[in-house]
Parts: structure tokens; C-alpha cells; sequence
């Protein structure tokens, strides 16, 4: 089966406007359906992700139906709104649209079928694998040691079969994360955005952590590490509901709107630090991050060493909090941490944050460009 879009093929508004038609059309497009035609649906809502809405959609055909689905999943554009926004700011439909399209089949990491997907200006439909038996990892009460390391053992994969291929750079969509589009975002409100979220949630803040936001608002040393060579292909949001299990094993990896290339350890720190306990994320550092390098190496990974790695995760942690801090200004993030998840997930990030000595792994860095800017002037005047 060979995915593809139509350019006559109008996208529905949402899964409340998909039709028998407008699927046996986008199927016969996608090379899922032959000579049949769908003869009914129902379509059951499975909610809201963080970007996009989401349907199961049961399918009756007639005719030629053979090797058709019986079930699939349609992914539509959020609502209306400030998600809607910065999906579209980011490019982010469009990013998983070509990722499904031209990279979802090369990759060894399971990842759902594309039956078919296409796109207009401001609007964007995939139609994927419906999983069978297969459920989300529970990010509220957090991954299992066992199931975080049948991820890890599988990102190392994907990440050693991508390790420094040009062919990434040749994707124009796939951005690195200091590429422009997010770049602008992060300095355009990167200060402005600190001062909202410490108005918000300073109390709350130990002292170190604080001045680390400072800095990272207006500093970009952080994300151009993560950006810089040797890069690979990243997942962008590995959290542990981005994964689907079934017995204990992934099934499908999912949800690549914020696919970029950049150091393959940013995925293993969204992992360990959104979805596990503290205690556990700690034995995850001590033993699932040296196996995570050891399958590198045995990849084929060269001149990049464990210490490279400890660093670039500590770096990613560090970079997971500038990103809550820019996506404050954007999205209604002071309701999200005040629920269930928002709540947890953002005190394993704290815990990180202190475990790791994260501000004490800038202050060289900081203090290295104070001296900087006080030599300078100095050295203008000859």
C-alpha cells in the first residue's frame, strides 16, 4: 500500500462532517480499498489531543473489500483557538502529515499505517491504523521500569538507524528545535513569557530553578546544543501516552506533530521525566540511560560518548522547562497545571530539574558570557 493525498479531494471540517463518500474516495486514494465502496460508519469520539481531535471510525463495505479496515483512526486540526494557533504557527499538521508520508515506513520502531492523508491551508486529516488491543500508556500514574525500557531499547533504534543522515537535512519540514519558526517563538516571548509564568507559579518555585527560567527566557545556548551535530530523528513528545502497549511491548509509537532532528537524548528525557515516578525516573538515569548509549554504539554510533549523552539529557530536561514557559504565553497552561496531569507532570519536572543540578550545569555558561560582555567593550576600543 502506498499512502497518498488528493488534490481534488476536499478535507472534511472535523470528524462530525466525514462521510461514506469522502471515505470510500480518501481509501481508493490510499490504496486501502480497492473496487468496494464503504457502505456505512460510525464515528466515536476518542477526544482531544494536545493539537488535534480525534475519532475511531467503524467501517461496513460492499464489493472488493479485501484487506480493507474495519475500524481506523481519523486525526483532525484542534478548534478554534489558541492549541489551533500554534499548531498552525509551528506547522505542525503538516509536519506529521509528510512524517506519516514519507518517513513512518523507513523507520524501525512500529508506527500505525497511513490510509491516507492530505492537507488544504487551514485544514488537515489523517486517516491511520486503529491499533487492535493496543492502549495508551497511563501518563497520570506513570510507566512502569519495564515498560520504559522496551521504549528506550526501541528509540535507540530509530536513533542509531538516523544517527547523522544527511537525508534528514534534505527534509525541508522537519525542523531542528532552534529552526526559525520556533526560534522566533521562543525569543519573541521568551521574556515576557517568564514574567507571566513567574507571576503565575514563582511561589511555588525554588529559588535556583527561578533564575534558571530567567536565563533560558532570553538565552538560546540550551536549545543549539540540542540542535547541533551529531543529529537524528526525534519523536518530539515521548511521553508515555504516545505509546501504545499491549502486553507490556509497544505497539505503535504516536502522535509526530513535533517530530525535529536534533540529539536522540531529548526524546529519552521527555520520557523519563513526564512519565515516571521520581524514584523510578532515578533508576531509569542509573541504568535505562547507560543501556539507551550501549545501543547506540551496538547501531553503529560512533565518536559520541556516554558522558556526551549524560549531558545532552541533562540539557533536554533543562530545555522541557524553557518549553512550559514559552507554551504559557500560548495556551491555557495555568488550567492544565491545575489539573490532575498538568499538576504531576509538572512536579516530576521540578524534581528533575533539582535532581540533576540543572542550574549548576549553565552557571559556567553564564558566567562565561557576563565575562564575554564586559570584555567586549573593551576590546572595541582597542
Amino acid at each position: 500500500m502506498v499512502p497518498a493525498g488528493s488534490k481534488t479531494l476536499a478535507v472534511p471540517d472535523g470528524p462530525e462532517a466525514i462521510t461514506t463518500e469522502w471515505l470510500s474516495a480518501a481509501l481508493h486514494a490510499g490504496g486501502a480499498l480497492r473496487n468496494g465502496r464503504v457502505k456505512s460508519s460510525q464515528v466515536e469520539g476518542l477526544g482531544q489531543g494536545m493539537a488535534g481531535r480525534v475519532a475511531r471510525v467503524l467501517l461496513t463495505y460492499e464489493g472488493d473489500v479485501a484487506g480493507a479496515p474495519a475500524t481506523l483512526v481519523a486525526k483532525f486540526p484542534a478548534a478554534p483557538g489558541s492549541t489551533r494557533q500554534l499548531a498552525d504557527l509551528l506547522h505542525l499538521y503538516e509536519r506529521e502529515e509528510r512524517f506519516y508520508q514519507q518517513l513512518s515506513q523507513r523507520l524501525p520502531l512500529p508506527v500505525p499505517l497511513l490510509y491516507y492523508g492530505a492537507s488544504e491551508r487551514d485544514n488537515f486529516v489523517l486517516l491511520l491504523e486503529d491499533v487492535a488491543g493496543a492502549r495508551e500508556g497511563n501518563l497520570l500514574s506513570g510507566s512502569s521500569l519495564i515498560e520504559a525500557a522496551a521504549v528506550v531499547e526501541r528509540l535507540a533504534r530509530m536513533h542509531a538507524a538516523w544517527w547523522g543522515a544527511t537525508a534528514l537535512g534534505d527534509l525541508g519540514w522537519l525542523p531542528a528545535p532552534n529552526d526559525d519558526s520556533v526560534t522566533e517563538l521562543g525569543s519573541s516571548r521568551g521574556s515576557e513569557a517568564w514574567r507571566a509564568f513567574h507571576r503565575k507559579f514563582g511561589a511555588h518555585m525554588p529559588h535556583d530553578i527561578s533564575a534558571l527560567g530567567a536565563w533560558l527566557a532570553r538565552d538560546r545556548t540550551v536549545v543549539d546544543r540540542l540542535s547541533a551535530s551529531p543529529q537524528t530523528l526525534v519523536h518530539g513528545d515521548m511521553r508515555v501516552n504516545n505509546v501504545l502497549f499491549s502486553d507490556g511491548e509497544p505497539r505503535a509509537f504516536i502522535d509526530w506533530q513535533t517530530a525535529v532532528r536534533g540529539r536522540g537524548p531529548i526524546d529519552v528525557a521527555n520520557l523519563f521525566v513526564s512519565s515516571l515516578q521520581p524514584g523510578d525516573r532515578r533508576a531509569a538515569e542509573s541504568d535505562l540511560l547507560p543501556r539507551y548509549h550501549r545501543l547506540l554504539v551496538e547501531g553503529g554510533v560512533q565518536d559520541y560518548s556516554f558522558v556526551q549523552c549524560w549531558i545532552d539529557y541533562r540539557l533536554a530536561v533543562i530545555n522541557q522547562f524553557s518549553q512550559v514557559v514559552v507554551l504559557s504565553s500560548l495556551l491555557d497552561v495555568e488550567t492544565r497545571l491545575e489539573d490532575g496531569v498538568g499538576a504531576v507532570t509538572g512536579g516530576r519536572l521540578i524534581a528533575a530539574l533539582l535532581d540533576l543540578r540543572a542550574p549548576e550545569l549553565v552557571v559556567p555558561v553564564i558566567r562565561w558570557k557576563r565575562w564575554l560582555s564586559r570584555l567586549a567593550p573593551r576590546t572595541s576600543r582597542g
